[in-house]
């Protein structure tokens, strides 16, 4: 059975249809990622719950969605989920936080306990998602200009490069990891045309 998403960002209604071997998940900012167990799959909405934005599971099975998470406080908009290696779901807020900055949030898959990892600086505002590197470490950029590093294990969050404009501006979308260990990504201004760049960042680490 194969899954297609198709998304309508400008309804106010949100529903999952099933139609023979197909199903179509359509939903108010809904973002589905690889992430799920078996015949689940998670995904979030930016602004549905109480405005906030929640987490929510599709359950093939039943063709049902389920909020598991809702955010309280309006604005709050979750980006995309990653399933990392140790079976926990993380994620990123672009607002919220005792800075209202955005955070760093994991999510269990089984219990569904939300916990909050990380608030981030004023003005990071991260609009990409996460991604787990071979070193079990998740990376991330913010739209104030950073590359970021966050290690689950040790809670340990750490600024790995800051744009300078000339370098690049305003990080969009998620990085993604190259065979050889390398992230890649991109940004929507700065550069030699104020049009953007295209980077890559080499991580120090031996791959195991």
């Amino acid at each position: 059975m194969k899954i297609y998403t198709s998304f309508i960002r400008k309804r106010s209604i949100s529903f999952a249809a099933w139609n023979a071997n197909i199903i179509f998940l359509i939903s108010i900012g809904l973002s589905i990622s690889n992430a799920g167990k078996g015949q689940v799959i998670y995904g979030t909405t930016s602004h549905g719950g109480h405005g906030g934005g929640t987490i929510t599971k599709y359950d093939v099975s039943s063709n049902t969605l389920t909020d598991v998470f809702v955010y309280e406080v309006p604005g709050t908009s979750p980006g995309e989920l990653v399933e990392a290696s140790n079976g926990k779901f993380y994620g990123t807020t672009s607002a919220g936080g005792s800075n209202n900055a955005g955070t760093i949030y994991s999510l269990e898959a089984v219990t569904y306990r939300y916990t909050s990892l990380k608030n981030l600086d004023s003005g990071a505002s991260p609009n990409g998602g996460l991604v787990e590197g071979a070193d079990k470490k998740l990376y991330g950029t913010t739209s104030s200009g950073t590359i970021f590093s966050f290690d689950p294990a040790l809670s340990d969050f750490t600024t790995l490069k800051t744009f300078t404009y000339t370098d690049g501006a305003e990080p969009f979308g998620k990085l993604v990891q190259i065979p050889d260990g390398r992230l890649c990504g991109m940004t929507i201004a700065g550069g030699v045309n104020n049009g953007g760049v295209l980077m890559i960042r080499h991580l120090r680490y031996t791959r195991s």
